[in-house]
């Protein structure tokens, strides 16, 4: 080869192709971005067990099956916690099987456990779901409640169990001076105050979810709401806008009593001052003890007070008196459950089985109405469930989108 040829061939070295990757520019990627979070939340919306149930179930079993993942991860990293855990429960899993004195003890706090175990549940479940919780004081405590101070009206004393196999027999003392509602309300106070307490945990939840996102420096939806409602004309606002608006501004200013204010009247809209409280990270000390006190003191003793002060024979009586020229089907009816069940108490039974078929139906209806309430409860639930493995998913794959491509300077 010619000299030249190569002295030509060693000053301009051939360029290299460069093989292009898929990007996008920055105002291509975050319009694409919007695009993308706008057709999730679109998907997160039209998400319903109702109309989906079988996705809805699916986005369930996998958040579940996640869980559990990461609950045996955390274990298999703190062996000493499952060695601690596994050497107690087998402990007691063989002492229950062996003849002892601590048998007797171990059916006690067995009793113990499961009696306010269940009011605690019901508690949780009452407040827990954003909204959608079970009414477990109508459902439960309330019908609870005032079966013990119609049996405390007529027996005439405190002298029976609210539960076990002798539940509600007492014997009629005629020669007693009656029991006032006071005394009724300590009898039951132990419950309510579990109940109460059940409450506030299960007011938890918003103020964990919004705290973790404020320190994520994410955003809240609620939030979001909230203070694009501040920032509107208050005479623009509906009533419920004006309420939310209300507590909102409450806890703002007052702080640990506006949480107690709110706690201790029947809010429907409390689930607020949870969020409110964890987005601007009020202290978990702060607001667990306002929310304690508020609903296990105040409110679950308020409530209880009124259901016995309703189901007092005076207040019964007027009841009567009133419905009779007016309804007097209703009167006849109520009249009639109301003897029943004064006869069921005088014969030591509070669920007689002379009753009616009349009698019968009301009790079958509110044991339905107890199923499907619990069966919306459950729905809802698992939903939720649902809705917040579609979004981490989602969230996890905005995260792994490509990223814009950055203009590289030109080489001089």
């Amino acid at each position: 080869m010619p000299a030249s040829y190569l002295r030509s061939r060693s000053q301009s070295p051939r360029p290299r192709r460069v093989r292009k990757a898929f990007t996008f520019s920055g105002r291509d990627y975050f319009q694409y971005l919007e695009t993308k979070r706008l057709e999730f939340e679109k998907e997160r919306a039209s998400l319903s067990i109702y109309i989906s149930p079988l996705k809805v179930f699916g986005y369930f079993f996998l958040y579940g099956l996640n869980k559990i993942y990461l609950a045996a991860s955390w274990l298999l990293q703190h062996y000493v916690y499952l060695t601690a855990f596994s050497g107690l429960f087998l402990s007691l899993y063989i002492s229950l099987y062996y003849d002892g004195v601590h048998q007797q003890l171990f059916r006690l706090v067995k009793g113990e456990v499961k009696f306010y175990g269940f009011w605690l549940l019901l508690g949780v479940a009452s407040s827990i779901g954003l909204g959608t919780g079970l009414h477990t004081f109508v459902l439960f405590l309330g019908p609870h409640v005032a079966e013990i101070a119609m049996v405390a009206h007529e027996c005439g004393s405190l002298n029976f169990a609210v539960r076990g196999v002798d539940k509600l027999s007492c014997r009629v003392n005629n020669n007693s001076t009656g029991v006032t509602p006071v005394m009724i309300l300590l009898k039951v106070l132990p419950e309510s105050l579990i109940w109460g307490f059940g409450t506030a945990l299960g007011e938890l939840p918003p103020y964990f979810i919004a705290r973790a996102a404020a320190y994520a420096g994410k955003g809240n939806a609620e939030m979001e709401e909230l203070q694009s409602l501040s920032k509107e004309n208050p005479g623009s606002l509906g009533i419920r806008q004006r309420i939310i608006l209300g507590v909102y501004k409450l806890l703002l200013r007052t702080g640990f009593l506006g949480i107690f204010i709110c706690a201790s009247i029947p809010n429907p809209l409390f689930d607020l001052a949870g969020i409110t409280c964890g987005h601007f990270l009020v202290p978990f000390a702060t607001f667990f003890s306002a929310v304690v006190f508020g609903k296990g003191f105040v409110k679950a003793p308020l409530q209880v007070f009124i259901i016995i002060v309703l189901f007092s024979k005076k207040s019964i009586q007027m009841v009567l008196n009133y419905l009779k020229p007016r309804m007097p089907y209703i009167h006849d009816s109520i009249e009639r459950m109301v003897n029943d069940q004064i006869k069921s108490i005088r014969s030591g039974n509070t669920m007689s089985s002379e009753s009616g078929a009349g009698t019968k139906l009301i009790p079958l209806l509110w044991n339905s109405l107890i199923v499907l309430m619990m069966l919306y409860f459950l729905f809802s639930i698992i939903e939720s469930l649902a809705h917040t493995y579609l979004q981490q998913h989602q969230e996890t794959e905005l995260l792994h989108m490509p990223q814009p491509a950055r203009k590289r300077s030109k080489s001089m």
